[in-house]
């Protein structure tokens, strides 16, 4: 009897044990997509003219952030998400923190005419990359040196949203 009890009180601590693990490994991913969220979530408050979006104009239409130049060093903030955000023709570029020490960066493109789309570009050791097309991409970074949107890396980009398997 105790050996059958102590079986099914083990059996329900491995079970919570791997739930607590999935929903850790949930917000993890949540936090790496962070930006590509918030890029994507400008990219709809401006529609396809980029040329409105400005962090004053966000603030305005996106409260849940605070929107910062794309050059600010974005910080930590354990609140509302600060989000750097720069424009450049088709495509949004976004960085923020959402967990200490790790950038996570978006980048959003509207245009199948998007430079990013439509040139190879060198990744070194001979190997060139493109992006697949208009959508949104993440990706984060441990201890980047600036978080900042225009620091954007060039190349790395993962399709936006992803899920917990």
């Amino acid at each position: 009897m105790f050996f059958l009890l102590g079986f099914i009180l083990f059996a329900q601590a491995l079970s919570n044990g791997f739930n607590s693990l999935g929903r850790g490994l949930e917000q993890g991913l949540k936090a790496e997509q962070s930006a590509g969220t918030a890029a994507n979530d400008a990219a709809a408050a401006v529609g396809p003219q980029f040329g409105s979006l400005s962090p004053s104009v966000l603030n305005m239409r996106l409260p849940k952030y605070q929107w910062v130049d794309g050059a600010t060093n974005v910080p930590y903030s354990a609140k509302r998400p600060i989000v750097g955000v720069t424009a450049n023709g088709t495509h949004i570029e976004t960085a923020v923190q959402n967990i200490d020490g790790f950038c996570s960066f978006g980048l959003t493109i509207t245009s199948s005419t998007d430079p990013l789309t439509t040139e190879d570009h060198v990744l070194g050791l001979g190997r060139y990359y493109r992006l697949v097309g208009p959508g949104t991409y993440y990706q984060s970074v441990y201890d980047a040196p600036q978080c900042a949107a225009d620091q954007a890396p060039a190349a790395g980009w993962i399709s936006w949203p992803q899920s917990v398997p």
